[in-house]
């Protein structure tokens, strides 16, 4: 039991902890859907996350530098999570052996610098755009997480936003219609790279390329001038890699 007990829980993601959860936790899924409207300065999200932990349950310690979470539920019960310097505590009590279920809803903030995800507004047609940076450890200031490199995860995402808008994430689209796009589930990756853009953007391709090029929609003429020499550096980027490592390129 000695050896299950949590690490004391401090700001930030320490050492101890990272090690702790990355012996306890496997197998993490993180599902997520995002309202993303015009102009606002908060969005707002519900988040499902699926881990598998011990055979003898211990403490679920989630990373979250944001508003009170809503809405908690671990396997379809709701439930009260500790807040402790930067976390969420789940306890033991209210998991099981094996898998679990975490749902809950949450907001972040939307700005034009200093949070996770970032307002662009072009000064040539006033057009808004929306990206996320989470390097190197800012994933817990946008949805509640284990924000540590090696606790590697699969991802779903789906994004509610205005209906000229397009966007583009970390894997391909399943399906789409006006205002909504919801994208497959992800390979595993580090929460860090975790990442969106949203807006009225335009897309370029070169035939035989599955590689698109995003263009803010003020740049698309002058976008076409280098989008082929573009797209050419970045197949002959992703050729040397391929060759270096000798594998080819793991990701849709």
């Amino acid at each position: 039991m000695a050896a299950a007990a949590v690490p004391p829980l401090e700001s930030g993601v320490p050492l101890e902890l990272a090690r702790w959860r990355a012996q306890q936790y496997r197998d993490v899924r993180y599902a997520l859907r995002i309202q993303l409207p015009a102009g606002a300065e908060v969005l707002k999200g519900r988040l499902e996350i699926s881990v598998t932990g011990p055979r003898v349950p211990v403490d679920l310690v989630l990373d979250w530098r944001g508003a009170p979470v809503q809405d908690v539920q671990v396997n379809g019960v709701p439930v009260t999570p500790e807040v402790r310097n930067e976390h969420l505590v789940i306890d033991r009590n209210n998991l099981k052996g094996g898998r679990n279920t975490v749902q809950l809803a949450f907001e972040s903030p939307i700005a034009v610098s200093g949070s996770a995800v970032t307002r662009y507004v072009d000064r040539d047609d006033a057009s808004e755009y929306l990206y996320s940076l989470l390097v190197p450890a800012d994933a817990s200031t946008l949805f509640p997480c284990f924000d540590q490199p090696d606790l590697k995860a699969r991802f779903s995402l789906e994004l509610d936003m205005p209906r000229n808008w397009k966007a583009v994430a970390n894997s391909p689209v399943e399906r789409q219609s006006d205002g909504n796009i919801k994208f497959r589930e992800s390979e595993p990756i580090s929460t860090y790279l975790f990442a969106f853009a949203a807006g009225p953007f335009e897309t370029l391709r070169v035939e035989g390329d599955p590689v698109r090029l995003y263009v803010r929609r003020s740049r698309l003429e002058a976008a076409k001038v280098h989008a082929g020499e573009v797209l050419r550096l970045n197949r002959e980027a992703s050729a040397y890699f391929a060759s270096y490592f000798d594998r080819p390129f793991p990701f849709a």
